[in-house]
């Protein structure tokens, strides 16, 4: 963590969000960077799901509830192909009043659209090493396809 000739602390998380400003009516995954080099996952999660705001406090979230020793096995899980489900309210603990919604975490691979948008935006071609996590509300399955993606999520 950095420190400011302010005094103010910095830097709480290894990563970055990228959010998309939805320009032009048309929007790219929230997603991390940074994650992959820790040996972690990145997160991802629908541009529209939560908003540029709630979508970066959701991926905070997972990687703060995912980094304690005793969930780590259940990283590992998804990381080898399992969905895992995780009650909103077992994220944002401090949300004194969250909405009901189940989050989900599913490995995606590579080659799905949404990972194309937001890792490789100038077509150059994904890392192969990279590992993505997709976060999305349980309901939600347009957006477990491609074809949500292509040519940015529209409004």
């Amino acid at each position: 963590m950095k420190e400011s000739k302010f005094k103010l602390k910095y830097g709480k998380y290894p990563f970055y969000i990228h959010c998309d400003p939805l320009f032009e009516n048309t929007a790219y995954p929230t997603h991390s960077h940074g994650l992959n080099d820790k040996g972690w996952p990145e997160f991802m999660i629908d541009p529209l799901a939560f908003g540029p705001e709630g979508n970066g406090s959701h991926i905070n979230a997972a990687y703060d509830y995912f980094k304690k020793s005793r969930r780590k096995k259940i990283l590992h899980k998804i990381l080898k192909g399992v969905t895992v489900e995780v009650p909103i309210n077992k994220l944002h603990k401090k949300w004194d009043e969250p909405p009901y919604y189940t989050i989900c975490f599913r490995l995606v691979p590579n080659t799905f659209e949404a990972v194309k948008q937001a890792y490789d935006p100038n077509n150059e071609g994904v890392d192969p090493d990279l590992v993505v996590v997709q976060i999305y509300v349980k309901g939600d399955d347009y957006a477990l396809e491609d074809g949500y993606y292509e040519g940015g999520v529209t409004w």
